[in-house]
């Protein structure tokens, strides 16, 4: 089923370019039947030269000459011209068709993978497969034109000569390629596993490198990876000695395909079956056509190497179908989660029976200690991931119900870990609203107490940050993140640990903007800080995915023995420590 589901990719992928490749399919095999008829009418013509008839009597093999001679150069520039065109259009397609298969289900869909693993798939794989159509397809479609054709053509003058051609295309465009197939299908898989086992070490070594030369294992990892290398070379030579080992046995077959038509041709001309005239066509002729038979080795790899590379993109996840396509008119942006569980893929149960409301325009915090839920929820909310059971209600319609791109209008998050693209400043911004002027995104930069640190930038908006902002600190990326929640302006607003790398002035002036910029708007602070909470309508006190207590800060701080009290004295607590 998997296989049927294999060559069904391969076959979409194909289909809307089917008539060029059918033209193209018949451009390749002219220009090797071109070449054919060329040393095939040479030879006819030589040999009706030494007999010395008259020079007319020579002319239509003189006129088959030139013809075969030029149109085998334009053949070839055409075909060359038409198959790099579908091979592009190919490639377009396909990354625009795995593109629009994996965003719809990112974030969570691509948990299972590392990012060295996507990287394979999404460069790698897709390069094997932009070749698909012009080794794996065309060669061997090409060449079964070209025996057909010469088939035809030496059953005029000799059957036993069309038998034998049929015979050799068996044993070394069929039998041959198959036999090596056999031998080198393990090794083609074992060496797609390998090479993304491989880019997964590379992107932890990159990554790491700083933590590795701190532990003095940098050898050790970089060990690791040079034997990975070594063994995937390995894979490789012994793949490559296999295809050449092919492409000698189907040169030998083409030099024994002579020795074999002699064997054959003689005896018929001894015989007066064929003319003598024409039997130097006829041995040129099947040697000629072997050209068509050629690429099979390369073929087989590139058939090989699709068929694994198709099985990679194949298993990324799809888009899941929403029960609700239409955008949605709710009445409130009112937020009601209902009874949700929820595990994560490796089993790790984060909510059992979870509840929690948030009327429009609240202000709301969501505390408690690490693993107790709340970066989850807000993934939940924005529809990253989904629950198992229960359901989340946006305005009294569930959230699946909801397009995609409307959730994305409606509700925002400031993470935690903001990734930067390596980019300027102002394409970052831009990416919130392409349609910004330059006030308005020192409107946003003012918001997020940014507008001092881009100014002192050396191109200011149009400097690069370089590889995810490496120029700005923790902080500054954070901030950065912020002032593109405010070009966007949702409604719902989520914000995870947004204070946490700050400073104590600038975290006071961002809670001052966010409060006047928040009005009318849900606000949802993820945070571990308790001690700037008074202001909200409500705090939420996670712990092992259930909400434990909840009230305004000040209720819950007359709760002497709750939970949030102790956690509320231990950091008053830590930070006179600090002061100290």
């Amino acid at each position: 089923m998997k296989k049927k589901e294999t060559y069904g990719f391969l076959w979409v992928l194909l289909h809307p370019f089917r008539w060029l490749i059918a033209g193209a399919v018949l451009l390749a095999a002219a220009t090797v039947l071109a070449n054919v008829g060329l040393l095939s009418v040479s030879a006819v013509l030589i040999s009706f030269a030494a007999l010395q008839p008259p020079l007319l009597d020579l002319m239509v093999y003189i006129v088959g000459v030139r013809f075969f001679g030029i149109s085998r150069a334009l053949l070839r520039y055409s075909e060359r011209y038409v198959s790099h065109k579908i091979t592009f259009r190919i490639l377009t397609a396909l990354r625009v068709q795995v593109y629009t298969q994996i965003e719809p289900t990112a974030p969570a869909g691509l948990q299972q993978y590392s990012h060295g693993q996507l990287f394979d798939r999404l460069l790698k794989d897709i390069d094997v497969l932009k070749y698909f159509y012009l080794r794996a397809v065309m060669a061997p479609a090409a060449a079964i034109l070209v025996l057909l054709v010469c088939s035809v053509v030496l059953a005029r003058f000799s059957v036993a000569a069309m038998v034998l051609l049929l015979f050799l295309f068996a044993c070394f465009g069929i039998l041959l390629p198959w036999c090596m197939g056999r031998l080198t299908a393990d090794k083609t898989e074992t060496l797609a596993e390998e090479r993304e086992t491989w880019q997964s070490l590379l992107e932890d070594y990159l990554g790491g490198l700083a933590d590795l030369h701190n532990s003095r294992e940098e050898q050790t990892y970089y060990g690791r990876m040079t034997e990975k290398l070594a063994g995937m070379a390995k894979l490789e030579r012994n793949l490559g000695v296999l295809g050449n080992l092919t492409t000698s046995l189907l040169q030998y077959g083409s030099n024994l395909s002579l020795v074999l038509a002699l064997l054959v041709i003689v005896p018929a001309v001894t015989a007066g079956t064929l003319d003598g005239v024409y039997s130097a066509m006829v041995l040129l002729l099947i040697w000629s056509s072997f050209e068509a038979i050629q690429p099979f080795p390369q073929a087989l790899i590139q058939l090989q190497q699709s068929l694994e590379a198709a099985n990679h993109l194949l298993e990324l996840p799809r888009q899941i179908e929403e029960t609700g396509q239409k955008r949605q008119t709710p009445q409130s942006l009112e937020l009601v989660v209902e009874h949700v569980a929820f595990a994560y893929e490796n089993g790790q149960h984060v909510y059992t029976d979870f509840s929690l409301h948030c009327p429009q325009g609240a202000s709301i915090a969501l505390v408690g200690t690490s693993g107790s839920g709340k970066s989850t929820l807000a993934s939940l909310l924005v529809g990253f991931w989904q629950p198992q059971r229960g359901q989340i209600q946006l305005g009294g319609i569930p959230l699946a119900h909801y397009p995609k791109e409307q959730l994305r209008e409606l509700i925002a998050v400031a993470e935690q870990t903001p990734f930067l693209f390596t980019a300027t400043v102002r394409e970052n911004l831009l990416l919130a609203d392409s349609q910004s002027t330059e006030t308005r995104l020192w409107q946003a930069l003012q918001f997020a107490c940014m507008e001092d640190v881009v100014a002192a930038l050396p191109d200011g908006l149009d400097t690069m940050l370089g590889d995810n902002g490496y120029r700005f600190s923790g902080g500054q990326r954070q901030r950065l993140a912020l002032a593109r929640i405010w070009l966007r302006a949702c409604p719902i607003v989520i914000l995870d640990e947004i204070f946490q790398g700050q400073d104590a002035i600038t975290a006071e002036r961002l809670r001052a903007h966010l409060r006047e910029w928040g009005q009318g708007r849900t606000l949802i602070y993820i945070t571990h800080s308790l001690q700037h909470l008074q202001e909200l309508d409500c705090v939420y006190v996670l712990q092992h995915g259930d909400i434990v207590e909840q009230g305004t800060a000040e209720a819950l701080l007359q709760q002497k023995d709750g939970i949030f009290y102790q956690m509320w004295q231990l950091e008053r607590q830590q930070l006179g420590e600090g002061m100290s």
